[in-house]
């Protein structure tokens, strides 16, 4: 009886763990979106939330080592999220990520294509690190 109770907690525990981590999946998307909302408006204040958004729930997706999770988003509607999974992505896998980032580049999309091209620029020369 005592092992169907602990196996009963653990079903539970690693339910709860899928659940708040698709919530945060979700969260991050949203803020995704947000960021090239604001940033396509010219709303810094907007941008600069999400930012700060994304930097968040990007802490706890690491911190629960479920960062291939973002891989799923590389094919996501949304291109700044697209955008952003890669960005964060150029860590983990950074095959695919600099294969989305160039197609983003070269796609000609107002401000993503740009924001692309810098972040692989940037990535390059060795001055991003989101994960320390």
């Amino acid at each position: 009886m005592l092992g169907k109770s602990i196996a009963s907690i653990i079903v539970r525990e690693k339910w709860h763990t899928i659940t708040v981590m698709e919530e945060t999946i979700k969260a991050y998307k949203k803020a995704a979106i947000a960021h090239g909302a604001g940033t396509v408006e010219g709303n810094s204040d907007m941008a600069n939330h999400a930012y700060d958004e994304l930097h968040r729930h990007l802490q706890a997706i690491s911190e629960s080592k479920q960062d291939h999770l973002l891989e799923n988003l590389l094919t996501d509607d949304d291109v700044w999220v697209q955008l952003w999974s890669a960005t964060h992505l150029l860590e983990i896998n950074e095959p695919s990520a600099t294969s989305k980032l160039q197609e983003i580049a070269d796609a000609s999309i107002l401000l993503a294509s740009m924001n692309a091209r810098y972040t692989l620029s940037e990535w390059k020369s060795g001055n991003i690190l989101f994960r320390t």
